[in-house]
């Protein structure tokens, strides 16, 4: 190629696939890329543009943001082409390559390799850069074949391969993973806390009281770097699907080893932490633990917090609303009917688990995590695939998912909390206090418990034992309809 042709400058594109330890002779670095195009511009006598590089992206896609940047300045007529160091920085895919070029040459552009220097003109030359280009893809698909290999052989020895440790673990000496002491009890409540019912913004906040690890990759100076950020309740589901807590390790094309080290949860929280709920939210947020869900007999309203004279806290009915006026308003103190209703919550739950389990609720359970274990084990069988083709493979394990999420739905949201996990809920309970999680607190109550109804006392004595005037209503214990906030309802007594 003569330099008469090339009078625009040519840019210098360098391409790294991997930069962590990377060395040897097959490891170009980016500055000694960028060296050999600039001794061959030289040499050649070409003016050397701009230097464009792609750190950590492979060759095989040409869908790159540096290598784009290049191609449209040819485009443009800004310069006349680019230099690489080898034909592989360029592309090791064959399809791609060839039709990347093409589009260089009707652009009127070059492609200049310092280590070959191909007369595309004739077809010796378009076939000597076409093998080299080949070999390029066959180093890519053999490097590939065998990290592959080297993962699957990992994941069968129960090392986890993925860089960060997920939350609530710590890798011992020898990669496997280990429960991570107060880490580790904090993920197992909070898949309680979920299967029993509670939000993911409850969740959110009792891991943030908690101080559990969560970190993402912000690109800064010198690259991807990890960054710690606080919990938010989008971030909860898809830390609730990680496998990792049922003691399975995994690697990228699907291969699992199941009891690859000790399991957070069992398989029947696990499952019960994937259902989507449709359940009534018990309040806003508010710094009484009762808000939204204390309600006056005398109507069905809420009653609302209030502060009196000498900082005596109540929760009060409002009497008056859309629906009407209430003739029978109750008043109730707030210190006093908190600690009665958390007494309450935990003697309801302990009396729970004494009983004797539902057996159909339980079958149910164990039901879903067959469906469960039946989906992946179709999702994940390479062979099947193969035998079936990519389509009829998707449709049949889009079959088995929709059983597995039919079978899910199929349990019923009474659950008690008490079967999660084994985790006290005395301690959790006691956990949310020490960290002043009022939400977390109300939003374990509103998984247990529908309404708390407070009647008008009896007489201003005090010390009225708050038994003849508060009723709780479990969940499914029976059908309430209840006013909400912008709706007319009425007024309506409740009485027990």
């Amino acid at each position: 190629m003569s330099p008469k042709k090339i009078t625009k400058p040519l840019d210098i594109y360098v391409r790294v696939s991997d930069t962590r330890g990377r060395a040897g002779d097959s490891f170009i670095s980016p500055k000694d890329q960028e060296a050999r195009c600039r001794a061959l511009a030289l040499a050649r006598g070409y003016g050397v543009g701009e230097v464009f590089t792609d750190l950590d992206k492979s060759g095989g896609t040409m869908d790159r943001p540096a290598f784009n940047q290049a191609l449209r300045r040819i485009e443009d007529g800004i310069s006349s082409g680019i230099i690489v160091a080898r034909m592989d920085r360029f592309s090791r895919t064959l399809k791609g390559a060839i039709q990347t070029i093409e589009d260089i040459e009707k652009a009127g552009g070059y492609l200049i390799e310092c280590d070959g220097d191909w007369d595309t003109s004739t077809p010796m030359g378009r076939f000597g850069r076409d093998l080299v280009i080949r070999l390029g893809q066959l180093y890519r698909e053999q490097i590939a074949d065998n990290w592959q290999t080297a993962k699957k052989h990992a994941v069968d020895r129960g090392i986890h391969i993925a860089p960060r440790i997920p939350p609530g673990y710590k890798k011992n000496g020898g990669g496997r993973l280990e429960p991570d002491g107060k880490n580790g009890e904090t993920i197992k409540k909070a898949f309680a806390m979920v299967a029993s019912g509670a939000s993911y913004a409850a969740v959110a906040k009792y891991l943030n009281d908690r101080e559990l690890p969560s970190w993402h990759k912000v690109r800064g100076k010198k690259g991807l770097v990890q960054e710690a950020i606080t919990w938010q309740p989008n971030r909860i589901k898809r830390l609730l699907e990680n496998r990792v807590y049922l003691g399975e390790a995994r690697s990228g094309n699907g291969h699992t080893k199941e009891g690859a080290h000790e399991a957070l949860v069992s398989p029947e929280t696990w499952t019960l932490a994937q259902r989507q709920k449709e359940r009534r939210e018990p309040t806003a947020k508010s710094s009484a633990l009762l808000a939204g869900l204390i309600r006056c007999a005398g109507c069905s309203h809420a009653m609302r917090p209030q502060s009196q004279a000498r900082d005596l806290e109540i929760y009060r009915c409002m009497k008056h609303s859309a629906g009407g006026t209430c003739e029978e308003t109750s008043v109730v103190s707030r210190k006093p009917i908190d600690e009665y209703v958390l007494s309450q919550f935990l003697a309801h739950i302990e009396a729970e688990a004494d009983q004797v389990v539902d057996d159909e609720t339980e079958s149910l359970v164990a039901a879903a995590v067959e469906a469960e274990h039946a989906y992946r084990a179709i999702l994940e069988n390479a062979e099947l695939a193969r035998a079936l083709g990519p389509v009829d493979h998707g449709r049949l394990a889009v079959t088995y998912r929709q059983k597995w999420e039919e079978a899910q739905a199929n349990i019923p949201d009474t659950r008690s909390v008490s079967g999660a996990g084994n985790v006290s809920l005395a301690k959790l309970v006691a956990d949310l206090q020490d960290a002043g999680n009022v939400d977390g607190l109300r939003e374990l109550l509103g998984s247990a418990m529908q309404a708390v109804f407070v009647r008008r006392a009896a007489s201003r004595a005090r010390n009225l034992p708050f038994a003849d005037r508060v009723h709780i209503v479990w969940q499914g214990e029976e059908e309430l309809e209840l006013p909400t906030r912008g709706e007319t309802f009425g007024i309506r007594q409740y009485s027990w």
